[in-house]
């Protein structure tokens, strides 16, 4: 993933980056890169805005941009260096297949190598954060699901960044301050 982040800011150079992200299905079957930035963001919204239905709805390019900066996969850059995690994904199967594979392992194998792949993530995603290479306060480091929910996104998001930095996508994501509270202390994070 350091590679990888090299690679998209000398193939992206002068771009924004906001969000760096790895990306991952919830039973973590496989680990790939998702970066963003306000350039691609806004071409993103430019092509769903010269379809008709999507001008009907969002109508101006902000509101477009508004509605797809957390979506990873409307980020031009999602998984644009996928070829570079063969070796990540053979480790992933490997993985798996010494627990009897994601369908056929206990429950507890499952959760532990959930678990151990989701923390490696984070690892990761901390020494990309500490190496400088990205403006800390400006991007925000993430684990990100498909179908995940926002509030979700934000939880995981608090083990990798500032507050500050916490604090500014929470209000990204419009996510209620006491909502949030409520789902710490239900233990469902």
């Amino acid at each position: 993933m350091q590679r990888v982040c090299r690679k998209s800011l000398q193939t992206h150079i002068g771009e924004d980056f906001y969000s760096v992200a790895l990306y991952t299905s919830g039973e973590h079957a496989y680990v790939l890169d998702s970066l963003a930035t306000l350039q691609g963001l806004e071409r993103c919204a430019r092509g769903y805005l010269a379809k008709p239905e999507w001008k009907e709805r969002w109508g101006t390019l902000e509101v477009a941009m508004r509605q797809l900066k957390w979506s990873p996969c409307d980020s031009p850059y999602h998984c644009e260096f996928d070829r570079d995690f063969t070796g990540v994904q053979n480790i992933l199967n490997a993985t798996w297949d010494q627990v009897g594979g994601i369908d056929d392992s206990s429950e507890e194998d499952y959760m532990d190598t959930c678990d151990a792949i989701h923390n490696t993530c984070v690892e990761v995603l901390r020494s990309i954060r500490d190496s400088g290479i990205f403006d800390v306060e400006r991007v925000v480091f993430n684990v990100l699901m498909g179908d995940q929910d926002d509030e979700s996104r934000l939880l995981n998001a608090e083990a990798l960044n500032s507050d500050r930095v916490v604090s500014w996508y929470r209000r990204e994501l419009e996510i209620d301050e006491a909502r949030l509270k409520a789902l710490r202390t239900s233990g469902l994070n």
